[in-house]
């Protein structure tokens, strides 16, 4: 069973390599996808031990697409989403996988507000259940969190998500939509995400953006 990290990552140079080396004690192989960094992210990652890709900058989710298609081609079975900026811990990764091993769901889903919500900002908390329950609303899906970012995908998911019309933030919307569309077993489990001095590259337009997609992906339905 190979199991992937998929870390998309933009000027991640401080953190990048701290990253690849806690989830190589998890996964056989970390995917660092140089979404167009113009700092050390990429030599940073390589050194650490992962299979870099750089990139021009397409965003998150034209960074997520490459490493999927990346994990397909290492003949990966099951692919872990780590956020590249120390988001996310390699520690929950056995507990992401179990699940897919042993051939109960097709994806995990994460969710922070499973957790203690301390750290999380409130204007992501805010926007959050606003998205969660619209998306909850327009599919009948199981969700308290339809944002974060880590989640695991089966060899079966991989080739079956269609992620083409995501372009940048929607990447979790047009995700689960496709989930619902194609599906696709899933489960969501609580996730601690750490805050403490990360920067979220998420505005205001961005919010707006995936408000937009949520009512174009439900009317697709």
């Amino acid at each position: 069973m190979k199991i992937a990290a998929v870390i998309p990552a933009y000027n991640e140079g401080m953190k990048i390599a701290g990253v690849v080396r806690d989830v190589l004690n998890y996964a056989d192989i970390a995917i660092v996808i140089d979404d167009g960094s113009d700092d050390n992210t990429y030599n940073d990652a390589k050194e650490a031990g992962a299979l870099t890709i750089h990139q021009e900058n397409t965003g998150i989710a034209g960074a997520v697409k490459q490493g999927f298609k990346e994990a397909i081609k290492q003949k990966a079975d099951i692919a872990v989403i780590i956020a590249g900026d120390g988001q996310h811990e390699g520690r929950h990764i056995p507990k992401l996988i179990k699940p897919i091993i042993d051939k109960e769901v097709d994806v995990i889903l994460t969710s922070r507000f499973r957790g203690n919500l301390s750290e999380m900002p409130f204007q992501r908390i805010l926007g959050n259940k606003i998205y969660t329950g619209l998306i909850r609303l327009l599919t009948g899906m199981k969700l308290t969190d339809a944002l974060c970012g880590q989640r695991a995908f089966s060899k079966k998911a991989l080739e079956k998500i269609d992620l083409k019309r995501a372009k940048g933030y929607e990447l979790e919307v047009v995700t689960l939509f496709e989930i619902h569309k194609k599906g696709l077993k899933y489960k969501e489990l609580p996730i601690k995400a750490i805050y403490k001095g990360s920067v979220s590259k998420m505005e205001v337009k961005h919010m707006l953006s995936i408000m937009g997609w949520i009512i174009k992906e439900w009317w697709s339905l």
